[in-house]
């Protein structure tokens, strides 16, 4: 229930969110510990930083508002882990979700779903599940088969897809799919990276049942990640960075 939902501590004076204890409590990063001036390579969850909490208000906040997440800045403060967290809870947590992985080639790519793979692989073993196809470079689904072997009913066929807009020439790699989180990473290096947003962007509605009179807005939190530099192809990048209202 407290990584579904979220909780308030402090008599109800501060919200954890579902991503924030899922993150900090049961997620599972590589890190470095310094133990009597020695480093060793550990894998733990993840430290509570300030820019973590900052970053859990704003998935929330995103999803209240139905808008889209552009984060663009230096290495190493967590972009990707953030991503994978996310994913890896989505997976984990809601039966028959699914999450998209994409980017701009096989490369970039493989930096986020290797992450995703190393948490879910590390996670407490009662969060695991099985899994009927565990192809990191098409589809992850979970599930498991009878001792007949039919797929059980009991199955979760939650889904990892992953897409490659093949540097901009594919556009169109997202469509067919229907995800809750949408990853799509290195959006600097993707030219035509606003036309594969706009052809996308059918994928993230599904409020055909909507009751009359509510306000539609997007199913999927889809979040694009980059690295700040002087890029030529990331003016479509820098163009969504710099006008977020026209860009949701």
């Amino acid at each position: 229930e407290r990584m579904r939902n979220g909780f308030y501590i402090a008599d109800g004076q501060v919200y954890i969110s579902g991503w924030l204890y899922w993150h900090t409590v049961y997620w599972k990063i590589k890190m470095k510990k310094t133990i009597n001036n020695r480093t060793f390579p550990v894998i733990e969850a993840p430290l509570l930083r300030d820019i973590d909490f900052d970053a859990a208000i704003n998935f929330e906040r995103a999803l209240d508002e139905g808008s889209f997440i552009e984060l663009v800045g230096s290495r190493g403060f967590g972009k990707t882990v953030w991503q994978s967290s996310y994913a890896g809870r989505i997976y984990s947590i809601f039966d028959r979700s699914q999450v998209l992985v994409s980017g701009g080639n096989s490369s970039d790519i493989k930096v986020v779903t290797d992450k995703l793979s190393e948490g879910l692989d590390t996670i407490h073993p009662v969060l695991r599940k099985k899994r009927l196809r565990n192809d990191w470079k098409v589809e992850v689904l979970a599930g498991f088969k009878t001792p007949d072997g039919d797929i059980s009913e009991k199955s979760s066929r939650s889904q990892i897809l992953v897409r490659n807009y093949q540097d901009g020439n594919d556009s169109m790699a997202a469509n067919g799919t229907r995800p809750e989180f949408h990853i799509i990473d290195e959006i600097g290096k993707i030219r035509n990276f606003l036309k594969c947003v706009k052809d996308s962007d059918g994928c993230w509605w599904d409020n055909d049942k909507l009751p009359e009179g509510q306000e539609a807005k997007p199913t999927c939190l889809p979040m694009f990640t980059g690295t700040g530099g002087d890029m030529e192809v990331g003016a479509d990048a820098a163009e969504m960075f710099f006008d977020p209202i026209n860009n949701n």
